[in-house]
């Protein structure tokens, strides 16, 4: 799908498609730009929603979940803007020129204009600027530079000579501590505590904190990093909490804390706090004091009975045995995670990517779709055929899933038995019906004999599809509670089928 055209100051054509950005240059050749996760100066987003040229040349192009970004003539690539940016959403429809150089971005979640002269949006947002936040593609500048915005129920008419910013940036303080059981409470209010130790086996902490600005509070942002753990800065808008579990032993972190006014001030320095978790006992160094004795006692020992050679070979034994814990211990994690015959995630691992997911889903107002899949008559294939070669089908199961699903974001679980779940961020029921379709059609054309099969004669797949936009807290449960109904109504309508 063609968006919308635009002609740059060289005469090219531009063409924002649902499949990237394409260039028709003079001689009549077409050059096409496509999103590459590993890139960081590729296209944001494979859907382009809007392009346009501003008064100074510059191509601008909105990308729906990927923000806004500037083509850079020189490099043939693009810079980016995002939430963290000062953008009220990731969902850009279209950007209008203000005044020269400030260009209007409309979103989902509302309106934001860059300052050129920091090169941030600032964002107008439905919970105080605006009336409504959701805003739809209409957009358009008069002669005398009055800009018109269509949004849901509103039409929306902005004059920027008139805009002002608060250059103010706030103070941020933290204002909550919480520790598990057993660790040292901080015996102080949360803003004067500098350093706060933690228990080896109880190394969990979750923090609470404000921007004392409240002339404009819902449109305070935040962002925070755990130095040491996090690679980089969280943005995580409003929210004005975050916390860690687990964290490694033995090791020092700085958690820091910065925020934002609703025209994108971000503070100049950010709050921080020194974390110490204790290393595990056994790295301490009374442990090692003591292994240092044992070890002292076992070659004076070994040295009276045994000979050089034979001291060296019990040596090499301990390193050896040493390798394979260290192996063993890489294979317990791998499988505390993962399905030991097909390879896929395992039901622990797949509630903790289906919480993960649903949250995210939540925060894009997004939609997330799951597919509830089961072998049909699998136990009558097990039963006539052999569990090896049961185990073999299942195998070939999980490997189509795998081929089937083309975004790096979907996922694949082994639920249980026979069953197995397909996760599908940012998917309607629509686009997930495709999907467990196609799974269907190519474990059909595999054609696994299954002779005892009510489906047919080879073996075939039942699919329940669901989808929904997260609104509360049992939204997981919900996601796959009406996956499994809708994979009961595939079983019931005779097997070899997709329902939803």
């Amino acid at each position: 799908l063609v968006y919308a055209l635009c002609l740059d100051a060289s005469g090219r054509l531009w063409a924002a498609t649902n499949a990237g950005l394409s260039r028709r240059d003079a001689d009549g050749r077409f050059k096409s730009y496509g999103s590459d996760p590993a890139d960081t100066r590729s296209l944001p987003s494979r859907i382009v929603r809007d392009v346009t040229v501003d008064s100074l040349g510059r191509l601008w192009v909105s990308c729906n979940g990927g923000g806004v970004a500037l083509y850079e003539e020189a490099t043939d690539d693009f810079s980016h803007w995002t939430k963290r940016d000062g953008l009220p959403s990731n969902v850009a429809l279209g950007m209008v020129e203000g005044r020269p150089g400030e260009m209007w971005v409309s979103t989902v979640m509302g309106l934001a204009a860059l300052d050129p002269a920091t090169g941030r949006f600032r964002p107008l947002s439905a919970q105080s600027d605006l009336r409504h936040g959701e805003f739809t593609v209409g957009m358009t500048r008069t002669a005398t530079g009055i800009l018109y915005f269509g949004a849901l129920n509103a039409l929306y008419r902005i004059d920027p000579a008139t805009m002002g910013y608060d250059e103010r940036a706030p103070v941020v303080r933290l204002t909550g501590l919480s520790v598990p059981a057993g660790n040292e409470e901080p015996g102080s209010s949360p803003w004067f505590v500098e350093r706060l130790a933690l228990r080896w086996n109880r190394a969990s902490v979750s923090f609470d904190f404000a921007a004392l600005d409240y002339s404009d509070a819902f449109r305070n942002q935040y962002a925070y990093m755990l130095e040491g753990f996090d690679a980089d800065w969280v943005y995580s808008g409003s929210r004005s909490y975050a916390g860690y579990t687990s964290l490694p032993p033995g090791r020092t972190y700085t958690f820091k804390i910065k925020a934002a006014n609703g025209d994108g001030a971000w503070s100049p320095e950010p709050v921080a706090i020194e974390l110490v978790v204790e290393a595990n006992p056994w790295l301490s160094w009374w442990a090692f004091a003591l292994y240092g004795a044992v070890l002292a006692a076992l070659v004076w020992a070994v040295a009276l009975a045994r000979s050089r050679q034979l001291l060296r070979g019990r040596v090499d034994d301990l390193s050896r045995l040493k390798g394979e814990l260290e192996a063993a211990n890489v294979r317990l994690e791998e499988l505390a995670s993962h399905d030991g015959l097909t390879g896929l995630m395992n039901r622990r691992s797949l509630t903790l990517e289906l919480e993960r997911r649903i949250v995210a889903a939540g925060n894009l107002g997004e939609s997330i779709a799951g597919l509830m899949l089961d072998i049909d008559c699998f136990k009558p294939y097990n039963d006539h055929y052999g569990h090896q070669e049961g185990d073999e089908a299942l195998m070939q199961v999980a490997q189509i899933l795998v081929r089937a699903l083309e975004r790096p974001q979907d996922t694949a679980a082994r639920y249980g038995g026979e069953e197995f779940f397909v996760l599908l961020p940012g998917t309607d029921l629509s686009g997930a019906a495709k999907v467990a379709e196609r799974i269907r059609a190519m474990v059909e054309e595999r054609a696994v004999p299954h002779q005892h099969s009510a489906a047919g004669k080879v073996l075939t797949v039942s699919i329940g599809v669901s989808a929904l936009t997260p609104t509360g807290d049992d939204d997981a449960t919900r996601l796959i509670h009406e996956a499994d109904e809708a994979l009961y109504r595939a079983k019931a309508d005779g097997r070899n089928r997709v329902r939803s």
